[in-house]
């Protein structure tokens, strides 16, 4: 019986792609020792290519007490591809598009299979404290946050404020 396990797991590691391997493992992860303030998992059991991520906006900045929702599709050719993400929470931030999709250099041009689920969400969570208004995926954000930090905060904080509203709905 011993020996039927071992031949069928094998087989069964043989069949699965190299993407669905590593999403297990990013599964393990982030169950494990998720990145503080973040979490994220497969939305279902059945499709480990997409995630529900959730970051919860770092203390002292407008985004503060937010709770901000994001969805990660991931393509078979992961890791060495990166996954689509993309916010679900309204957002204004000079590196978020209209569409809540994401201009991060790590999701793109800087991409790397040694990034993993955790990686991802920490250098997202990391744009709220320090977004990039030089490559803007939002001008009239980016154009605010330098020029008026005032009215953008304020604008974030309302944004933050109901991003609680949403969550609880």
């Amino acid at each position: 019986m011993c020996v039927c396990a071992v031949f069928l797991g094998s087989t069964m590691a043989s069949s699965m792609s190299s993407a669905m391997i590593r999403l297990m493992n990013d599964t393990r992860s982030m169950k494990s020792e998720p990145p503080e303030g973040c979490s994220a998992a497969p939305i279902s059991e059945d499709n480990l290519f997409v995630w529900q991520g959730t970051i919860f906006g770092p203390s002292e900045t407008p985004w503060e007490g937010g709770i901000f929702c994001l969805k990660m599709t991931f393509p078979e050719s992961y890791p060495e591809k990166p996954p689509r993400v993309r916010f679900t929470t309204e957002m204004f931030h000079p590196n978020v598009y209209a569409d809540g999709t994401l201009c991060l250099d790590i999701l793109q041009d800087k991409w790397s299979p040694i990034y993993n689920v955790n990686t991802i969400l920490t250098s997202v969570q990391s744009l709220f404290s320090d977004p990039n208004p030089n490559s803007p995926a939002n001008p009239e954000a980016a154009q605010m946050y330098e020029t008026n930090r005032k009215e953008y905060d304020r604008i974030v904080r309302r944004l933050a404020e109901r991003s609680l509203e949403a969550s609880f709905d």
